[in-house]
């Protein structure tokens, strides 16, 4: 039986903001790269602390940081406000189609 490990990563704020950080791991295709060539896993990589601190993550100014941030913040806020429209839709079609179909229309 294999054991699942965790790697907790705490980044030095004043450097690279933590959600930058996140994007960078996840979307940067250089950081993709680094560990797509030494991250074998057959479902999902498997990265352990050597490959993390081994990989070379640009990092641009603190301050566009902030604003890559900030405004990764608005775009959250907006989907989740889409998301509950589209509940409030899907919710409000169901009883349209239970009304209809009991005859209620």
């Amino acid at each position: 039986m294999r054991t699942k490990h965790l790697c907790v990563i705490t980044p030095d704020a004043t450097k690279i903001h933590p959600r930058f950080l996140w994007a960078a791991l996840l979307f940067d295709p250089g950081v993709r790269q680094q560990t797509g060539a030494v991250g074998g896993g057959a479902i999902m990589e498997g990265w352990n602390s050597t490959i993390i601190r081994q990989l070379e993550i640009r990092i641009p100014p603190i301050g566009l940081q902030h604003a890559f941030a900030a405004r990764l913040a608005d775009i959250r806020q907006i989907e989740a406000a889409q998301d509950a429209s589209r509940r409030r839709l899907d919710d409000l079609f169901q009883s349209l189609l239970h009304r209809a179909f009991q005859g209620e229309l």
